[in-house]
């Protein structure tokens, strides 16, 4: 496998960064310039008299179909169907020297979640329930992105030096 910079920028993940191959046997990594949003609310409620509609967030679900289909591009020829390893980096806008703490960013695991979802959608796994290690960090940049690196898990514990279940 050859290492391969996505977008030309040196990041923490760069360790992860291999070209993806037409097999399994890779860990696919890949940035999308789009603002991270957190999955907390993802539903709105409509209230006429009596009456009440819960509808999907239009600005969630127009997220969630760019998102979808800008990973299609770089999904598995066939979709996973065993233990996966998942990073994902959220980049907000903001001075790149302070660390996103603030409410306005969301937690991480709301973060991930849509990330997890638009997975799914976009045809990585069966479901997002095969992801057992996850890696999840929230930074500032000059631009607004997300950096998402996923694979089968032998490989992840090879990349951490992880030790091996017994």
């Amino acid at each position: 496998m050859e290492i391969l910079r996505v977008g030309g920028e040196k990041s923490h993940l760069d360790r992860f960064r291999l070209m993806h191959t037409q097999s399994n046997d890779s860990v696919i990594t890949f940035t999308l310039i789009a603002p991270p949003q957190s999955w907390q609310a993802h539903n709105k409620i409509a209230r006429c008299g009596p009456r009440t509609w819960i509808y999907a967030d239009p600005k969630k679900r127009l997220w969630t179909s760019y998102i979808s289909g800008a990973m299609s591009v770089f999904r598995p020829p066939t979709p996973w169907n065993e233990a996966l390893g998942l990073a994902i980096t959220f980049y907000f806008r903001g001075d790149p020297k302070e660390f996103p703490t603030k409410r306005r960013t969301g937690d991480d695991d709301n973060l991930a979640k849509g990330i997890r979802d638009c997975l799914v959608k976009a045809a990585f796994m069966a479901d997002d329930s095969l992801i057992v290690d996850g890696w999840y960090s929230k930074r500032y940049s000059d631009r607004a992105k997300l950096e998402i690196a996923i694979g089968p898990h032998k490989l992840w514990m090879a990349m951490f030096n992880l030790p091996k279940d017994d």
